[in-house]
């Protein structure tokens, strides 16, 4: 089962001073664009499970489901 993924307001703060790399900044600016996403959507747009645990363990994204 996929999760359902947002921006935390953490994230939101990351958004419009953009300090990650490449690939955790395409994560983010999806899910702004986008405001939920499941996890099979932004594994197509290249995020990989590791990438989106890691942005959820800093505070940045957090699953609404489980």
């Amino acid at each position: 089962m996929s999760g359902l993924y947002g921006l935390t307001k953490l994230g939101k703060k990351v958004y419009k001073n953009p300090s990650l790399d490449p690939d955790e900044m395409r994560i983010i600016n999806y899910l702004k664009e986008n405001k939920s996403v499941s996890s099979d959507q932004l594994e197509v747009i290249g995020g990989e499970r590791w990438l989106i645990r890691r942005l959820e363990k800093r505070g940045f994204i957090k699953e609404f489901t489980g």
